[in-house]
């Protein structure tokens, strides 16, 4: 005989995309929904956002926020340049505070990808993480969960990504979460593949 567990009381299962959490909310789907926030550069103006409806429908809406999107499709980067972290800090301090309804905050997007480099040339090191996510911590409004960026975890572009994520938490003053990116990269990866990454340790 195996011993009974208690099953959890909300559902795990989440879609991720825009416009995810409507679709959840409207198809009566409870779960979890990440959307994302931009700034597109623009540190002034307060995005504050309203999910309420969503969590009244059972949508548990976990909202990213971002400078940008990746420079190499066009955007600035997940987190500007180092010289506007604070400002940075500070937009993602006040849209939380405006914000209804979200059940956590996500700060910024596997910064260890090439990619979401504001400066392509620049890593995004951990200690540029944790002091852009402990400006925003040590500031964030009462009641608002709080978790670093997910990290890429297949990615060396700037360091190996277990350690690069140590670094992160050994630096961090606090958190309420973590945001975790696992990928399986479609139905069709099949698990008897005898492809393999080409770097230590993956």
């Amino acid at each position: 005989m195996f011993p009974t567990r208690q099953l959890p009381d909300f559902p795990l299962r989440g879609l991720h995309g825009e416009r995810a959490a409507d679709w959840m909310r409207d198809n009566g789907v409870r779960g979890w929904a990440v959307e994302t926030i931009y700034a597109q550069g623009d540190l002034r103006t307060t995005r504050g956002v309203d999910f309420s409806s969503h969590a009244a429908a059972g949508v548990r809406v976990l909202v990213r926020w971002n400078y940008s999107y990746a420079s190499t499709d066009g955007g600035g980067g997940t987190y500007p340049r180092r010289e506007r972290y604070a400002e940075f800090a500070d937009w993602c301090r006040r849209s939380i505070a405006a914000s209804k309804g979200i059940w956590g905050h996500i700060i910024g997007n596997e910064p260890n990808r090439r990619g979401e480099r504001p400066d392509l040339g620049d890593p995004i090191t951990a200690i540029d993480v944790a002091s852009v996510f402990n400006l925003v911590w040590n500031g964030r409004p009462a009641g608002a969960r709080l978790s670093p960026p997910a990290i890429d975890p297949t990615n060396i572009e700037t360091a190996e990504p277990r350690g690069y994520w140590r670094q992160i938490l050994e630096r961090i003053d606090g958190a309420d979460f973590f945001a975790v990116h696992a990928y399986s990269y479609g139905s069709e990866q099949h698990p008897e593949s005898e492809d393999r990454f080409g770097d230590f340790p993956l």
